[in-house]
């Protein structure tokens, strides 16, 4: 009876363990306010998509508040509410997974920039990811309705970082997020979305504040290993 105990002790031990949503102390990253920018923003509304919800009980927070929300992910999500459901699968099939679904906001929280690029190889990139992307969910838009952007902004840059211990990626530095400036900001506005509002946050001496264009742009991170400190934080209207 030990040794069969032991034998499947063995078994468990050695089977791939799932990696858990990064459910951290936000205090010190622009996810304190980022959030709190988009409560602020939500107007009047009813039904919420929030794209790329794997790392955050943020929508199960917009559910509790009554809000009826849908998540999408590539990566399975491990948490309910009554007010939320979870669709696992990729943005750009939206169309398929949500065929005749409109909502009255649509949430990207430190998404946008990694579309395209997180686990791509150096010649497999798609700059263009998060302007096809938009233009997608634009559609799953009611009409007026809003999308919620936040993004870090700085010199232009696709930052990276090193392959870690048991991840499974063919080449030993990845591609991680986009940082923009302002020319890529202008370049995923487009039809029929239309800017409402922006604006930028600092991280000052571990404490975000509000911050103008011109500081957050002037930020060059380094390729590997970036913190981010500086993000904007996009209000588009559809027309």
């Amino acid at each position: 009876m030990i040794r069969w105990i032991l034998r499947k002790l063995r078994i468990i031990k050695s089977r791939p363990v799932e990696p858990k949503p990064y459910l951290y102390d936000i205090s010190m990253l622009e996810r304190i306010v980022e959030y709190g920018w988009v409560l602020r923003n939500m107007d009047e509304c009813t039904t919420i998509l929030d794209v790329g919800c794997w790392g955050t009980l943020f929508p199960i927070m917009l559910a509790s508040l009554g809000y009826k929300v849908t998540g999408i992910d590539l990566r399975e999500y491990p948490y309910t509410h009554p007010n939320f459901r979870f669709i696992q699968g990729d943005v750009f099939e939206i169309d398929l997974l949500l065929p005749d679904q409109k909502f009255d906001v649509i949430t990207l929280i430190s998404t946008l920039e990694h579309i395209g690029i997180l686990y791509r190889t150096e010649d497999s990139l798609d700059l263009d990811a998060d302007r096809k992307a938009l233009n997608i969910l634009s559609r799953k838009l009611c009409k007026g309705g809003k999308m919620l952007i936040t993004i870090p902004v700085g010199k232009f840059k696709i930052l990276k970082r090193y392959r870690q211990p048991g991840e499974k990626f063919p080449k030993p530095i990845i591609p991680w997020c986009k940082v923009y400036d302002k020319k890529a900001i202008e370049r995923i506005i487009i039809e029929p979305l239309i800017l409402e509002k922006i604006e930028y946050f600092i991280e000052r001496k571990g404490n975000w504040m509000p911050g103008t264009e011109e500081e957050a742009m002037k930020f060059d991170y380094p390729e590997v290993g970036a913190k981010i400190k500086s993000i904007a934080c996009l209000k588009l209207k559809r027309r």
